[in-house]
């Protein structure tokens, strides 16, 4: 993830982010309780993205396009020049129904790459991802999906102050110099249906 989305994301998101893309401080916008329902259509201005976005039917059920934004020049990172970054885009899918319930958003995060830096850009973030350490979190790594040309799995177990654990999933792959990541809260009974929109996000980079 890119961009620090503070405004709707956990502390563990926060600390992810902060992990791979320090200096990144930008956030979104988007607020559930405040951003009125939008249509499923695409809000970006960048056309070149669109056929790259999750649909409604790739979505849990309940989840609607909300917000999205560029990667603005002011976001790209030290790590992100040294693999050529050329342009990005982050979506954000929110719960209509439950406005308020901050983990029932999943992100995507999109960015684009020569083929072979992609790929090169997925091991570094995958390596930071695994080698988060917080008193409050535990990283693990999950089969690879077998998504794209080069994927990986894995979740981010933290237990909050009230005790309760959460688990936040983060799919990653490359296909043809898409560097993608699809994020989600979730449980071992929701993770079929986040590999699934995952899968989906990957078929789409892989039709082009």
């Amino acid at each position: 993830m890119y961009m620090d989305h503070s405004a709707i994301t956990k502390v563990v998101l926060l600390v992810i982010a902060a992990i791979f893309f320090s200096g990144c401080t930008s956030p979104s916008s988007f607020s559930p309780s405040s951003v009125p329902v939008q249509s499923p259509g695409s809000l970006t201005t960048d056309t070149g993205f669109n056929h790259l976005l999750l649909s409604p039917e790739d979505l849990p059920q309940g989840l609607i396009l909300v917000g999205d934004g560029a990667v603005q020049a002011s976001d790209i990172t030290d790590t992100m020049r040294k693999y050529g970054f050329q342009k990005g885009q982050y979506t954000l899918y929110g719960d209509t129904n439950h406005p308020d319930n901050k983990s029932r958003v999943l992100e995507q995060d999109i960015m684009i790459f020569n083929r072979a830096n992609a790929s090169a850009m997925l091991d570094e973030y995958q390596t930071s991802l695994a080698a988060v350490k917080n008193k409050n979190s535990v990283t693990l790594p999950l089969p690879d999906p077998d998504l794209g040309e080069k994927s990986f799995a894995i979740k981010v177990s933290t237990e909050e102050s009230s005790g309760i654990e959460t688990s936040h999933y983060v799919f990653g792959f490359v296909q043809s110099g898409i560097f993608e990541v699809i994020s989600m809260d979730g449980t071992p009974d929701t993770y079929p249906a986040l590999v699934h929109v995952a899968e989906r996000a990957a078929e789409k980079a892989r039709q082009g």
